[in-house]
């Protein structure tokens, strides 16, 4: 009975484990693929390569773009993730009236990944590519599918490129404000320049939920951001507020009632309060608008002239090598989500096997006591 239950425990948390890696993947509108690699094409499991290929010619259907190099594919008899190299998409053309594809508010935004970006058939690097989009040219985005392919044109040539690795920046146009100081990171995350507190900066585009700044001659990502209001905007608490510090430390506390007046908002209920010094997130039960701001819009045209600025340049490189550098970029982002999954799982497993083993203990010194009353008896 004992062994029934662990087994059910550890059948749990996997099934968790699975559930949760299969909800970070970012989907892409399902359409049917076939092997085109004649040697057929391996299956691997959470990033290892396993004894199972798939044969040459296999119909198969992509739900997933894994980080990297590699999609989930799955038919009546296979489950796994393959290179897209060793497959192709059995529809020639991708249609924007397919299941799937939404029309979005036109969007202008910029090509960063170094050496360019593919635009291809359809929303999914199984589709041939029709031509490589240069870095730093200016594409108008009308279409989405999925979680990170959008719709574009380039030079007449109408197609999809994907947003994701940090490939695509995308102009917002409002004002960046920042409370305190804060790093700016490159893309391996290494700090490369500090942007002061109290500092405002128009120069940036929003890229995969970050924001890709210049600041000071420095290019890089910044994590933590206020968008600028036009004029003093008011809140009243509802239930009392906790300022607390980095370490979740216990500074003071504003009491309820209070109506505090604030200039700086995020979109997700963070307020800077002059008047208090401090910058905080509310809940949406905590607090409720006297008087509300919106945010502060300022125009900008430097996309117009390319990246911040600078003038547009032409990426002269062979398609292998293009192709070959992105690959290598996609390589690293897939071998790094696949080791902290591993890590997880090893994590988790072993803490199940101390846990049998502590029961197992606890039985086995129980088991010992009874034998012992019962022989003094």
């Amino acid at each position: 009975m004992k062994k029934s239950k662990l087994l059910i425990i550890i059948s749990i948390c996997l099934f968790n484990i699975c559930v949760k890696a299969q909800d970070e993947l970012p989907t892409i509108v399902s359409h049917e693929v076939m092997v085109t690699n004649k040697n057929g094409t391996i299956c691997y499991n959470n990033g290892e390569k396993t004894d199972l290929t798939i044969p040459y010619g296999t119909t198969l259907s992509v739900y997933y773009d894994i980080v990297g190099s590699y999609i989930y594919v799955s038919n009546d008899k296979y489950s796994c993730s393959v290179k897209y190299v060793d497959v192709s998409s059995k529809t020639q053309e991708f249609n924007l009236t397919n299941e799937g594809v939404k029309e979005i508010t036109p969007t202008k935004a910029i090509i960063l990944v170094k050496g360019g970006l593919n635009l291809r058939k359809g929303p999914s690097v199984t589709f041939s590519k029709k031509i490589t989009v240069p870095q730093y040219t200016v594409v108008t985005l009308t279409h989405q599918a999925g979680t990170y392919w959008y719709y574009t044109e380039y030079n007449g040539v109408y197609g999809w490129v994907t947003s994701m690795n940090n490939y695509i920046g995308v102009e917002d146009n409002k004002v960046l404000y920042f409370y305190e100081d804060v790093n700016i990171y490159n893309q391996s995350n290494n700090i490369i320049g500090k942007i002061p507190s109290n500092t405002e900066i128009t120069n940036y585009l929003i890229v995969s939920g970050r924001y890709y700044v210049i600041y000071n001659g420095i290019k890089g990502y910044v994590n933590n951001m206020l968008y600028k209001t036009d004029g003093v905007g008011k809140i009243k608490l509802i239930k009392d507020l906790e300022i607390t510090d980095e370490n979740q430390k216990p500074l003071r506390r504003i009491t309820a009632n209070q109506e505090l007046e604030y200039n700086m908002q995020k979109e997700n209920n963070s307020f800077y309060f002059p008047e208090k010094g401090v910058y905080v997130h509310l809940d949406n039960d905590s607090f409720e608008y006297i008087k509300k701001v919106p945010l502060k819009i300022k125009k900008s045209g430097y996309l117009q002239e390319g990246l911040f600025g600078e003038e547009k340049q032409t990426i002269e490189e062979n398609k292998e090598e293009i192709i070959e550098e992105n690959n290598e970029l996609q390589e690293g982002v897939v071998d790094e989500s696949h080791s902290n999954l591993r890590d997880v799982i090893i994590i988790i497993l072993l803490s199940l096997i101390f846990m049998a083993l502590t029961i197992l203990v606890i039985i086995k010194l129980v088991s010992v006591k009874k034998m012992s009353n019962e022989q003094q008896k």
